[in-house]
């Protein structure tokens, strides 16, 4: 399955409320193409909704080493380090 479809598959679970298969697509596209910030990124917010912090931090980590400036994660980092 090519990083895209995953990717946007993922974010259709997300808007169900399917966290659990939505974590699925996004590490399937994640796999497909690791080095795109907007996937990890994804990851980690489907992460942070199921209320499991450490591996969404380390999904934001992630985007960050690949987009330094991304200023959402920055801030969802950010949050996360406040709790």
């Amino acid at each position: 399955m090519r990083a895209q479809a995953a990717n946007e598959l993922g974010l259709i679970e997300i808007r169900q409320g399917a966290l659990e298969r939505a974590v699925d697509y996004f590490a399937i596209a994640l796999k497909a193409a690791p080095g795109n910030h907007l996937i990890a990124f994804n990851l980690g917010a489907a992460y942070h909704d199921l209320g499991r912090f450490d591996k969404a931090a380390e999904f934001y980590r992630l985007t960050l080493s690949l987009a330094p400036e991304y200023a959402k994660a920055q801030r969802a980092l950010a949050r996360l380090q406040e709790r």
